[in-house]
């Protein structure tokens, strides 16, 4: 399973090849998952800035500056 951007919902979801994962359309804020970094998996959770900008809170190596969209886009990310 991947991250994705839902244009439609305008909110990061869960993408099972190239279908939405039901339930997982479209996440909150705070949402809890595991990110697949550097061969391993790591906890982390995705939040929201009031400009629209979405981000992994505890992975600075994703989000970095500029578009952190860019970055998540794509990720590997299971859940609990």
């Amino acid at each position: 399973m991947i991250l994705g951007y839902n244009d439609d919902l305008k909110r990061y979801g869960v993408l099972d090849f190239d279908l939405w994962v039901k339930g997982k359309e479209g996440l909150n804020c705070g949402q809890s998952l595991e990110v697949f970094i550097n061969g391993e998996w790591v906890k982390d959770r995705i939040e929201r800035k009031n400009d629209g900008t979405w981000y992994l809170v505890n992975n600075n190596q994703i989000c970095g500056t500029g578009d952190y969209r860019d970055s998540i886009e794509g990720l590997k990310v299971r859940f609990n």
